[in-house]
């Protein structure tokens, strides 16, 4: 009885284990009965995550109106508060959902899409971060991120886009970058420098 108002969250959070683990079937199976749960202890937020879950592990078995209907449902629930996080944590799950849904023109899913795509490109940063070459060692968090960004052949716009700055900034960024790793020349050559250092150091 003690744990009974923390059992919805513990049950959402082995939901997530299942839905990491492949295990669709058991996710939607259990999604009906944490939705009424959830709606007897007034639990909003958990049946939010539950909703994401659920249409995750549908779209993953192929039952694309189910997984429609849930994340539409999820979407209306979470719009007027801005709630992007649970959507955002399994964007890699939700993705091909979310961009179906993007043609009811709703300004929210269209900045679940950006923030999703923003938080899968810091993830895969962060994996890469781990085997950051030892040269690139001098540089910050950020300056890494732009390398790798620059390392797909992105523009400074595009750079800019996506890191939430202004193309101005991504100039100065990059002249610090190419400053810290001493490159020099024109911009071209110091691009070629740059990626050619990745290529040796990768």
């Amino acid at each position: 009885n003690f744990l009974a108002p923390g059992k919805p969250m513990m049950e959402l959070i082995e939901n997530q284990v299942y839905l990491s683990q492949g295990a669709y079937a058991k996710v939607i199976a259990r999604g009906e009965g944490l939705l009424t749960l959830c709606q007897g202890m007034h639990y909003s937020l958990v049946a939010l995550h539950i909703r994401i879950q659920t249409a995750a592990a549908y779209e993953a078995m192929g039952k694309w109106q189910e997984a429609e209907q849930m994340l539409t449902q999820a979407i209306l629930e979470a719009e007027t508060d801005y709630l992007m996080l649970p959507f955002v944590e399994n964007y890699r799950y939700l993705k091909k959902l979310l961009l179906r849904c993007q043609k009811q023109e709703s300004l929210f899913v269209r900045y679940l899409i950006q923030m999703g795509e923003m938080y899968e490109m810091r993830r895969e940063c962060l994996r890469k971060e781990a085997h950051r070459p030892e040269v690139l060692a001098v540089l910050t968090d950020k300056e890494y991120e732009m390398v790798l960004l620059i390392n797909q052949h992105q523009t400074n716009r595009e750079i800019a886009e996506k890191m939430f700055l202004s193309e101005g900034s991504v100039k100065q960024y990059v002249k610090q970058i190419y400053s810290k790793l001493q490159i020099e020349g024109d911009t071209r050559t110091k691009r070629k420098q740059l990626l050619q250092l990745l290529e040796e150091n990768s």
